[in-house]
């Protein structure tokens, strides 16, 4: 029995030791369905694995960027990611975040691009932007992301609430079954493609992509800093004959100016050592490369730590 428990002992302090030499560190994500979980889960998978021991990565399930970038200030995120677009008023301290600049806030890389995606049901005789005012139509969870671009984007167009016969706050996931069961007629989507939800919404649901046509929504995309005009290949989905034209925002990673550069280079050279893999189970980040990490959709300086990285890794591509 004294054995027994000597050995607990042993153990549990063993354990307890362990953890005191462990970095924890978390990525604030999105909705569990969305795109930002599902790429931090896989990110933060490749740095437990090659980081056995030393470090536990968490992706932390939020409800988007606008969260995520005030949760970050507020120190219970040590990176997160966000729209561009978001980044940027952040860094800025402009529309949302007026009176609240995060001056200390650091990219650490960009990932993919983000698609204006507007859908429509079936019989909800939308086929075109135009026809979207005086329908239901979800715009995404309050302090999402795709929620604060699609309320911004709407006013600079004169569509206002009352405009509409509702407008709802739904997860992607929750957004696609209300297409299929014309819970709603239309949904705001920023996503990158291809889109397994998209997908499923069009070739099981009769879902539709609208182009955000017209002069109206031209103009407010074309004057609305953080937006690319962008174009959804042909046959990407299902029923999707021909290309779509719209406009994109970047999903980004980013981090405080004060965060440990050993941790933010974990992050990226664990990101850069296993792409092919990440690229294999996130199609979102099939057009990823270490070039396009250090400069698409990025307003808020690189962290130290991020720019060594990737200074060296051109340095090494320009040698060869």
């Amino acid at each position: 029995m004294k054995f027994f428990l000597s050995a607990l002992v042993v153990a549990s302090w063993a354990t307890s030791a362990n953890a005191e030499n462990l970095t924890f560190i978390n990525i604030g994500s999105g909705s569990l369905d969305g795109g930002y979980y599902q790429t931090a889960k896989a990110l933060c998978s490749s740095i437990n694995s090659e980081n056995s021991g030393s470090v536990r990565c968490s992706p932390e399930p939020t409800s988007g960027s606008v969260y995520n970038l005030r949760m970050l200030q507020a120190r219970e995120l040590d990176f997160a990611f966000v729209q561009s677009d978001w980044q940027l008023a952040a860094y800025k301290g402009t529309g949302l975040f007026e009176g609240e600049k995060m001056s200390n806030l650091r990219s650490v890389m960009s990932l993919y691009p983000e698609a204006v995606t507007m859908l429509a049901g079936r019989d909800s005789e939308i086929f075109r932007s135009q026809d979207i005012p005086g329908k239901k139509i979800d715009i995404g969870l309050a302090s999402s992301g795709r929620h604060a671009t699609a309320k911004e984007v709407l006013r600079r167009a004169g569509m206002n609430v009352a405009g509409y016969r509702g407008f709802y706050e739904l997860t992607v996931e929750q957004s696609i079954r209300g297409l299929c069961d014309g819970t709603i007629d239309a949904s705001f989507l920023v996503l990158g493609h291809p889109s397994e939800l998209v997908e499923r919404a069009l070739s099981e649901c009769g879902a539709r992509i609208i182009a955000p046509s017209g002069p109206v929504l031209t103009r407010v995309f074309s004057e609305s800093k953080g937006f690319v005009p962008i174009t959804i290949p042909a046959d990407t989905y299902t029923n999707q004959l021909g290309e779509i034209d719209t406009y994109a925002v970047y999903a980004t990673l980013v981090t405080r100016a004060d965060m440990a550069s050993s941790e933010v280079a974990i992050v990226i050279e664990s990101t850069l050592e296993n792409l092919d893999s990440l690229k294999a189970q996130i199609s979102q980040l099939s057009g990823l490369s270490w070039k396009n990490m250090a400069t698409q959709g990025l307003s808020a300086p690189l962290h130290p730590a991020s720019s060594v990285v990737l200074e060296n890794i051109q340095k090494k591509a320009a040698g060869n």
